[in-house]
Protein backbone atom coordinates (compact mmCIF):
# COMPACT_ATOMS: atom_id res chain seq x y z
CA UNK A 1 0.00 0.00 0.00
CA UNK A 2 1.27 3.47 -0.81
CA UNK A 3 1.36 6.76 1.04
CA UNK A 4 -1.94 8.65 1.15
CA UNK A 5 -1.18 12.40 0.93
CA UNK A 6 2.10 13.36 2.54
CA UNK A 7 0.48 15.98 4.75
CA UNK A 8 -0.43 16.33 8.42
CA UNK A 9 -3.64 14.30 8.01
CA UNK A 10 -2.17 11.69 5.64
CA UNK A 11 -1.49 8.04 6.40
CA UNK A 12 1.92 6.44 5.85
CA UNK A 13 1.94 2.67 5.45
CA UNK A 14 5.60 2.56 4.36
CA UNK A 15 8.62 1.74 6.52
CA UNK A 16 10.43 4.82 7.84
CA UNK A 17 14.18 5.17 8.34
CA UNK A 18 15.91 7.82 10.43
CA UNK A 19 16.98 10.75 8.20
CA UNK A 20 20.28 11.10 10.10
CA UNK A 21 21.56 7.56 10.75
CA UNK A 22 19.27 5.46 8.49
CA UNK A 23 18.09 3.26 11.39
CA UNK A 24 14.79 1.53 10.57
CA UNK A 25 11.95 2.68 12.82
CA UNK A 26 9.66 0.11 14.41
CA UNK A 27 6.15 -0.36 13.00
CA UNK A 28 4.85 -0.43 16.56
CA UNK A 29 5.75 2.56 18.67
CA UNK A 30 5.15 4.19 22.02
CA UNK A 31 4.70 7.95 21.60
CA UNK A 32 7.20 10.08 23.57
CA UNK A 33 4.94 13.14 23.69
CA UNK A 34 1.51 14.52 22.79
CA UNK A 35 2.63 15.57 19.30
CA UNK A 36 3.69 12.01 18.47
CA UNK A 37 0.47 10.65 19.96
CA UNK A 38 -1.71 12.93 17.82
CA UNK A 39 0.29 13.17 14.58
CA UNK A 40 2.64 10.17 14.56
CA UNK A 41 6.39 10.16 14.33
CA UNK A 42 9.37 8.72 16.14
CA UNK A 43 12.47 9.58 18.11
CA UNK A 44 15.38 7.52 16.83
CA UNK A 45 16.72 5.20 19.57
CA UNK A 46 20.22 5.38 18.05
CA UNK A 47 20.86 9.09 17.38
CA UNK A 48 17.88 10.84 19.06
CA UNK A 49 16.62 12.54 15.89
CA UNK A 50 12.89 13.36 16.04
CA UNK A 51 10.98 12.81 12.82
CA UNK A 52 7.41 13.02 11.58
CA UNK A 53 5.40 10.06 10.28
CA UNK A 54 6.97 10.57 6.84
CA UNK A 55 10.55 10.26 8.18
CA UNK A 56 11.35 13.97 7.81
CA UNK A 57 13.31 15.58 10.67
CA UNK A 58 11.39 17.91 12.98
CA UNK A 59 13.19 21.11 14.01
CA UNK A 60 12.57 23.13 17.18
CA UNK A 61 10.22 25.59 15.45
CA UNK A 62 8.03 22.75 14.16
CA UNK A 63 7.98 21.14 17.62
CA UNK A 64 6.56 24.34 19.12
CA UNK A 65 3.96 24.76 16.35
CA UNK A 66 2.76 21.16 16.54
CA UNK A 67 2.41 21.10 20.31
Amino acid sequence: MKILKEKKWGINFETVNCPQCDERMSKTRTPDNLRQLLWGGWKCPVCGCEMDKWGKPIDEKQKQQMG
